[in-house]
């Protein structure tokens, strides 16, 4: 089966992005031609990683770093050779995920959880941007009603972060990423009057509950869900279908 499927679809849709002569995969044959290996090799550096590249989580620099090890040799790429080159380049260590906590430290535009424990937990909870002479501060919180973890008290985590942003700026966002209505709405009530808006995340179907509260906050309940129209949750609908069938794991499938 052509690695397309999982790593190297990701790696392909990155290079187009960046500017990349479109390209198609001759599946059969399990090649890829010959158009992206040498606009990849042209593009970047052997046994360097560029910009592009070093934003990446690790699972995807290393498949185009095993890309760029083959288009050296001048080796027909096919989906065993690119997986073996993949494990030489990993050292035995295979990532199979996202791990974004690989790269968050360096991300200044991605923020985690505030709640989550600060001693071990890579990334900050808070980013204050700027657009034009207005600076925003955007803070994300995690709920604890059936989230299926036990991070620190959302409120009271959020409230002294709240009072010393208030001293640089007055435009405090806050996405609230939580489960239940009734935690977002309290939230939003909790932080009336000194935030500009919570708004809520998770449970990817947009609500119609948008107001403004009495001192000013906005409120949503649920922001809702960006994804393929045609797949399930971001998934493709085949791989959720058949889990449900059979209440077996199934491989997850990207749309």
């Amino acid at each position: 089966m052509l690695y397309s499927s999982t790593k190297l679809d990701i790696a392909l849709h990155l290079y187009r992005k960046n500017g990349f002569r479109e390209v198609e995969l001759e599946k059969d044959l399990e090649i890829i031609h010959g158009n992206f290996v040498r606009e990849a090799k042209d593009r970047i550096e052997h046994n360097k990683i560029t910009d592009i590249i070093i934003t990446l989580p690790t699972q995807q620099q290393r498949v185009l770093e095993a890309l760029l090890n083959l288009t050296k040799e001048n080796k027909e790429i096919t989906s065993g050779k690119l997986y073996d080159a993949y494990k030489l380049v990993s050292k035995g260590d295979s990532v199979t995920y996202r791990r974004i906590f690989d790269f968050i430290n360096g991300a200044k535009k991605l923020i985690r959880p505030l709640n989550f424990p600060p001693a071990t937990t890579p990334g900050v909870g808070y980013t204050i941007v700027k657009v034009n002479t207005v600076k925003l501060a955007v803070i994300n919180l995690q709920g604890n009603v059936f989230m299926g973890q036990n991070l620190a008290d959302p409120f009271t985590t959020v409230q002294p972060l709240v009072e010393q942003l208030r001293e640089e700026t007055p435009n405090i966002f806050i996405d609230f990423h939580a489960e239940t209505t009734s935690e977002k709405e309290a939230m939003a009530w909790y932080l009336d009057g000194q935030v500009s808006a919570v708004v809520g995340t998770h449970t990817h179907v947009q609500t119609s509950d948008e107001r403004v509260l009495p001192n000013g906050t906005a409120f949503l309940s649920d922001v809702g869900f960006t994804g393929p129209y045609n797949g399930i949750l971001g998934m493709t609908r085949e791989n959720v279908i058949q889990r449900f069938l059979e209440q077996m794991p199934q491989k997850t499938m990207f749309c």
